[in-house]
């Protein structure tokens, strides 16, 4: 009754199975990769950059308000003085 007829293209499924496993693993491995480089991308702030110009941007997109800019820029400038609190 469940012969080979009627089902003749049985190799199939480990191609499909094996398949969805690469594309599975490819969407993982190289989408994490991909997510990382969009998120520096998208702050725009690298480790060369100094804390002063990251406050400025961080200002410019709204991030943080008047008050806090102020408060955390003066901290910067003091410490570059070197004089601590």
């Amino acid at each position: 009754m469940f012969g080979t007829e009627g089902f003749e293209f049985w190799w199939l499924i480990p191609i499909i199975l094996i398949g969805l496993c690469v594309f599975g693993a490819r969407g993982c491995c190289f989408g994490r990769r991909r997510h990382i480089k969009d998120r520096s991308e998208r702050n725009n702030e690298t480790s060369s950059d100094s804390a002063l110009e990251i406050l400025s941007r961080r200002y410019a997109r709204g991030e943080i308000n008047d008050e806090e800019y102020e408060r955390k820029r003066n901290t910067i400038i003091q410490a570059k003085k070197g004089v601590t609190r």
